[in-house]
């Protein structure tokens, strides 16, 4: 232990220190500090929502909510939806946990991006989602992106940049400080070289709208590596396609997991004319990738679908719609280096439009799905555990109140879905999976206007604080 005294009688002082020292005083012996890190509640959350990629003008919404209510003594601080350009204008708030916060955002202001800040009881679990529906003569369908907290690393699969379609990477630095940007970009002829994708700056607090076909044009499938050298960003890809001067449709691409050696692409839409499969090798060598099929039924292998030779840094892709049928079905990927993958789907039928599932979080904790008015809603879980489980699925309605619950059974090695009862009176759901269930789920929003997917995430409620020792 260390001794601060003044000039004026240190050497007093001192000498009748050591004096109790010797004299064996029961003074009490000062508190070391805890070695062990300490678990404590999320206080403070940023989310960022990408807003609008281009001059298409969508009807569009953010939703948040910090889903769990306050226990014991807990401050109730609140939740705001902020403008994220100059002067950051306040859009809406909530200032109760489990109520929700939802504002249609104007052209200006989805232009510049949205922040969503919580703190105090709404920080733990807060979850957001922009939704967007195009309904123009030259763009039409419907879009879902999550609003999720900026990072250092992010993977996009399903992107396409070829002939009618329209694809912008958005980066949204919300930070005070110059964030700066690489790209790596994989095809189906492997790596893409492509010029001015590293160094990228995105300005404090602003964000940047970045053409992929100027990095990669007429790609169909392509991986995309984003990595922020200096700081953190949200990033999002928006892709609205044209059949000739027919819109068919518009999506937000969901961000995807690391590559591992083994994945679970998202369970696909149901009822559509076409899905392709994308298998994305990000290693530096060759691998024969095994394909296993998730369907209601359980797990199998298709010997329509054999082992794929996947070269290095490439994508390949192979159509699956008459393996996978008409229902929601997941497909676990395995190699034995580092892969990832997404599933396109494509409605052909009404309001032509198309989905992208990616390789979505296995879900550690109750995660939000926000409601779209004029959409049937669906929920598919999947997992390649073989181990049967028991979720939780809560409605909650705008106001905060129960609007109904359900208990689902998920089957395992398989792809499990549950309907939303029309009855529900619900803005939003969350879901509750058990503790180390493995299980992946996204939501399916499906009406006159097209059809769109947003994975569940389980946000963090706790955060880890490091030891403090003493000096």
């Amino acid at each position: 232990m260390s001794w601060r005294v003044s000039l004026v009688g240190a050497t007093a002082v001192l000498a009748a220190a050591v004096a109790v020292g010797l004299a064996g005083s029961e003074q009490p012996h000062p508190v070391v500090p805890s070695s062990r890190a300490v678990q404590q509640p999320v206080t403070v959350a940023t989310l960022s929502c990408p807003g609008l990629p281009g001059a298409a003008t969508p009807q569009t919404t953010v939703f948040a909510v910090g889903p769990d209510a306050p226990a014991g003594d807990t401050e109730v601080a609140g939740l705001r939806i902020l403008g994220a350009g100059p002067g950051t204008p306040r859009l809406g708030d909530s200032a109760t946990p489990g109520v929700p916060a939802a504002v249609r955002i104007r052209q200006a202001t989805a232009r510049t991006g949205v922040l969503v800040k919580a703190s105090g009881a709404q920080a733990p679990g807060l979850a957001g989602a922009e939704l967007s529906t195009y309904s123009s003569a030259e763009r039409r369908g419907i879009a879902a992106a999550s609003c999720e907290s900026p990072r250092d690393e992010w993977w996009f699969n399903g992107v396409d940049t070829s002939v009618g379609t329209s694809t912008a990477l958005v980066l949204s630095n919300p930070s005070p400080a110059v964030a700066v940007v690489d790209l790596e970009i994989m095809g189906t002829d492997g790596a893409v070289d492509a010029a001015g994708a590293s160094g990228i700056p995105v300005a404090p607090s602003s964000r940047r709208v970045l053409d992929l076909a100027r990095y990669a044009p007429g790609q169909a499938a392509l991986t995309l590596h984003v990595t922020a050298t200096r700081g953190t960003v949200g990033a999002a890809v928006s892709t609205t396609r044209l059949a000739g001067l027919t819109p068919v449709g518009a999506d937000w691409v969901p961000a995807s997991t690391a590559p591992a050696r083994t994945v679970v692409v998202d369970p696909g839409v149901g009822d559509v004319g076409h899905q392709s499969l994308s298998v994305t090798n990000t290693g530096n060598r060759q691998q024969l990738v095994s394909v296993r099929i998730l369907d209601e039924a359980g797990v199998f292998t298709s010997n329509d679908l054999a082992d794929l030779q996947v070269p290095p840094r490439s994508v390949v892709v192979e159509r699956v719609q008459a393996i996978l049928g008409q229902r929601p079905t997941a497909i676990e990927l395995s190699a034995h280096g580092p892969l990832t993958g997404a599933l396109v789907s494509g409605r052909l039928a009404g309001a032509r439009d198309f989905a992208v599932s990616g390789v979505g979080d296995v879900l550690t904790a109750p995660a939000v799905a926000p409601r779209i008015r004029a959409t049937t809603m669906a929920l598919a879980f999947a997992t390649s555990s073989p181990t049967r489980q028991q979720v939780e699925v809560r409605g909650v309605s705008g106001s905060g109140d129960p609007a109904g619950r359900s208990v689902v059974t998920v089957a395992g090695s398989a792809t499990t879905t549950w309907e939303l009862p029309a009855a529900w009176d619900a803005a939003y759901l969350v879901v509750t999976v058990p503790q180390g269930s493995q299980l992946h789920c996204a939501a399916t929003y499906s009406g006159a206007a097209g059809v769109t997917q947003l994975p569940l995430r389980s946000a963090p409620r706790t955060v880890v604080r490091p030891p403090v020792l003493p000096l």
